[in-house]
């Protein structure tokens, strides 16, 4: 389904109708549009006249995480962790400043706060959680619940099952790579310094992501184990655990679709701002 261009045209000549137009084109697309998982028709939108934006503002941040991935997969999970911290830094700059209102609707920022608040409960936890070697199965069967998820709520909202498999599963990944950049971050550079025991994790980004960590033996004995769960088991139940939890606290906090613009206020009287 496309935006309809009688509502959404803003290369009129009147400055007046130009904002109108963007002004109902945000509506439709906060409205309409994303509560059903459609962030593409969100996209035509907002942009209706910029192909190359639109392919832009979706294809972004996960292009960025995908790199991110790719360097902790084949053995750079030193470059991975700061090439994390970048991709975050960027993003978030980008939504707060470059990217012009009510575009960054594109951005799905219920996503990475929900997956904080995941974080921050691993966080709190007993080290129980990155000694398991058996923990990446947790995280796993947590990220297939997700996916399960964004797609009922599309289906909620009246999309037909096939429409609802492709937008959950474009929400989902999005998801998902917003929870492995954000648990990059946090393991490599949070939780060695603010976790129960995080100074055992410290260094961890110098061997190789698939190999269990060895401890030291004052970690040995403060821990009792020997051995530390391989990087890449510990950030898939992060990813995991941060995306479905940071879910559930979302629809606890405010009961609205995950793929809704964060904290947006809609103006129906008043002057125009």
């Amino acid at each position: 389904m496309t935006a309809p261009r009688a509502v959404l045209d803003l290369d009129g000549d009147d400055p007046a109708s130009r904002t109108d137009h963007r002004r109902i084109a945000g509506d439709l697309a906060d409205t309409q549009w994303l509560p059903r998982g459609s962030v593409l028709g969100a996209a035509a939108a907002l942009l209706p006249d910029h192909p190359v934006l639109r392919r832009i503002g979706v294809c972004a941040f996960p292009a960025a995480a995908l790199a991110v991935l790719v360097c902790l997969v084949v053995g750079h999970a030193g470059a991975a962790r700061w090439t994390a911290l970048l991709v975050l830094a960027a993003y978030v700059m980008a939504v707060a400043i470059v990217v012009p209102a009510r575009l960054d609707a594109l951005a799905l920022l219920r996503l990475p706060a929900a997956t904080v608040v995941g974080l921050g409960v691993l966080l709190s936890l007993t080290p129980r959680w990155w000694l398991a070697s058996g923990g990446w199965k947790v995280g796993l069967g947590l990220m297939l619940v997700a996916g399960c998820y964004v797609v009922f709520e599309s289906r909620m909202h009246g999309v037909d099952r096939g429409p609802a498999l492709f937008r959950g599963a474009y929400v989902w990944v999005v998801g998902l790579l917003h929870a492995f950049v954000l648990s990059m971050v946090f393991l490599g550079f949070v939780v060695p310094v603010m976790g129960e025991n995080g100074q055992c994790l410290a260094g961890w980004w110098s061997s190789g992501p698939f190999t269990a960590r060895q401890l030291s033996l004052d970690c040995q004995r403060t821990v009792d184990a020997t051995v530390a769960a391989a990087p890449a088991g510990v950030l898939l139940l992060m990813t995991g655990w941060s995306l479905a939890i940071g879910l559930v606290a979302q629809i606890l906090w405010d009961d609205r679709p995950v793929t809704s613009p964060l904290g947006r206020l809609r103006r129906i009287r008043g002057t125009r701002p």
